[in-house]
């Protein structure tokens, strides 16, 4: 297959530089605060803790990372309905605690991405998501990278998903 080139001229030098999808206008993709993390003294023997809620947007794509406690709920759909937003195509919850994935009803027309130690056995986890797998979210400018953790280590020793499985860590 050829790629079509188009040529630069620079001083006495004309270069070849291939054309790419990067060339054409795309919007730009943002990042958005929806709930701002908090964590404070709520007496002298407990904290109130409010974890951040990260809207990505790819053009008119919506992708939530994580959906914060259930307590949250009103406050980002506000956010969302003063940016005009009123559905997601992508939720991340980067953990199944509820701080992290407590809002997931909210956005029912949503594809949930979530770690295969969360979801086992499911349609999505027997989706090849192994390492050197990219997933393409809403165009090539956003997609999922598998970066293995380690929370399964503490409780059940390696697995596919912890890191120490690796070539390169030692595991004791």
């Amino acid at each position: 297959m050829r790629v079509p080139v188009r040529q630069k001229s620079l001083g006495d030098r004309t270069y070849k530089t291939p054309k790419t999808h990067l060339n054409k206008f795309r919007p730009p993709v943002t990042l958005s605060l929806l709930s701002t993390p908090t964590l404070r003294a709520a007496s002298p023997n407990s904290w109130d803790a409010k974890p951040a809620v990260v809207l990505l947007q790819d053009g008119a794509c919506n992708i939530l990372i994580n959906t914060g406690l259930p307590s949250q709920g009103p406050e980002i759909v506000e956010e969302l309905t003063s940016r005009r937003i009123f559905d997601a195509q992508f939720t991340v919850a980067t953990s199944p605690h509820l701080q992290f994935s407590g809002n997931l009803n909210l956005f029912p027309n949503a594809q949930i991405i979530a770690g295969r130690w969360h979801a086992r056995d499911t349609k999505m986890t027997r989706w090849n998501t192994g390492l050197g797998y990219r997933m393409d979210l809403c165009s090539q400018s956003t997609y999922t990278i598998p970066t293995p953790g380690i929370f399964s280590i503490k409780n059940l020793g390696p697995s596919e998903d912890a890191i120490t499985c690796r070539r390169w860590v030692r595991w004791p």
